[in-house]
């Protein structure tokens, strides 16, 4: 698994009062040197922030309303850098929570995709992020490894009633993780990424507050990332400024 790590990005948006950066999530780089996948969840809190100015940013308990990301050195060690707004070109699917750019100064190791969406239930696979944001990291950053098992394939139906292709993981998967690859462990090549965890309701109380795990994990398939990573080629080379990121928003992957 270890051959992964150096594919796997943190992702902050922005940083606490002790100028510590503030963990969204996970992204990692794929299939071509500078492209990136993340969640959308978790990348729309930096869309989010990025409109604030200095002190609405201060009223959030914050230094500073900034993209960072963390890149592993050869040594093993994490570094942060901050990512200008004219370094970033992105593609969204709001509706199949997945975001896909590029980071044109950034070069690092890409990850294959896995060739289509079947899947062989029972096997085995890999998951690497960064769990809990700032509750778990210390000064040190540290990825976490996972593996587990893909348990299932289904079409979830998102907030807006969207059907979207996932795949079902054979474990309960904590915040931070999201944006994540789930690698295979015999090649190395991704079949998803992670997006959340899948929770039962109390039938008894419809409107508890508290909900019962049911024991899995939902992640993005394949051909949905590849899909993506086409729509932000197509944007980057036809509009380049149409795709920088908050200038235009481009349209959502069907």
């Amino acid at each position: 698994m270890t051959y992964v790590l150096p594919s796997v990005i943190a992702i902050a948006v922005g940083s606490d009062n002790n100028g510590r950066p503030i963990i969204e999530g996970t992204g990692f780089a794929v299939e071509h040197s500078g492209i990136f996948a993340t969640c959308w969840h978790v990348a729309s809190k930096y869309k989010k922030l990025s409109l604030l100015g200095e002190d609405e940013v201060r009223e959030q308990n914050m230094q500073d309303n900034f993209l960072r990301i963390a890149v592993r050195l050869k040594n093993g060690s994490y570094k942060w850098r901050k990512v200008e707004k004219r370094t970033l070109m992105i593609d969204t699917a709001e509706n199949h929570d997945l975001c896909v750019f590029r980071l044109i100064d950034v070069a690092i190791p890409p990850l294959a995709l896995h060739h289509d969406d079947s899947f062989n239930l029972g096997a085995e696979v890999g998951v690497i992020g960064f769990p809990m944001g700032n509750k778990l990291q210390g000064d040190v950053l540290r990825p976490y490894v996972i593996k587990t098992v893909i348990s299932g394939a289904l079409e979830y139906t998102m907030q807006d009633d969207t059907k979207t292709p996932q795949v079902a993981l054979g474990t309960l998967i904590s915040n931070g993780f999201s944006g994540g690859p789930v690698f295979s462990t015999t090649d190395g090549k991704v079949m998803g990424m992670v997006r959340s965890q899948k929770y039962e309701r109390d039938e008894a109380d419809l409107s508890a507050f508290v909900k019962m795990p049911a024991g899995i994990s939902l992640a993005i398939v394949p051909s949905l990332i590849a899909k993506g990573m086409h729509d932000l080629y197509k944007i980057s080379t036809e509009n380049i400024q149409g795709a920088l990121w908050p200038d235009i928003y481009p349209e959502k992957i069907d």
